[in-house]
């Protein structure tokens, strides 16, 4: 990977009696969507749900998970840093997760390097069909479904009532 996953810190870095000069992420070219699934499971229940449900990458909480994994650190050791580390921290992370790297053209993404699974290399992924997914395609899990669904509901009862609607009711009143 060519983004430079080491930040190297002005001055160091203590925790638990510990010097830190650099803090290394080069460790998030191994991790895995299922290394992201877990770190999403970790920071449910810490009030950033509705943040991980939409963009996980917005989620300090998140990034915070990620950024562990990589470094081999407990997240305790990304949560105490100043914000100004903790935003370089960020930066470097969601850099990985943008696919700058690869190239996309009309919903097929072709990789920089081919990514290996079931012993079949694949360097091109398309996408095209994206767009015809619903969100029952898209939010399998029941309880992210139970959320949606809820939202909905909620939608149906704040909703305004139609001006058109509303009229042609008050017509067929007076026509009564």
């Amino acid at each position: 990977m060519s983004k430079n996953l080491v930040i190297e810190l002005k001055k160091p870095y203590l925790f638990e009696g510990e010097e830190y000069a650099n803090i290394d992420l080069s460790g998030m070219e191994n991790l895995t969507m299922q290394d992201a699934i877990e770190a999403q499971k970790n920071v449910v229940g810490t009030g950033e749900d509705s943040v991980i449900l939409y963009a996980p990458e917005a989620s300090q909480a998140f990034i915070d998970e990620i950024a562990a994994m990589a470094a081999k650190q407990p997240v305790e050791f990304f949560n105490g840093m100043p914000i100004g580390l903790s935003d370089k921290v960020r930066t470097a992370v969601q850099g990985v997760f943008s696919a700058d790297g690869n190239k996309a053209k009309d919903r097929v993404v072709t990789l920089d390097k081919p990514y290996t699974y079931d012993g079949k290399a694949v360097s091109v992924i398309d996408l095209s069909g994206v767009e015809e997914l619903t969100s029952k395609d898209v939010v399998r899990h029941p309880l992210v479904q139970k959320i949606v669904q809820a939202y909905e509901e909620y939608e149906k009862k704040t909703a305004k009532p139609n001006r058109a609607a509303a009229k042609n009711t008050a017509v067929s009143r007076r026509r009564s």
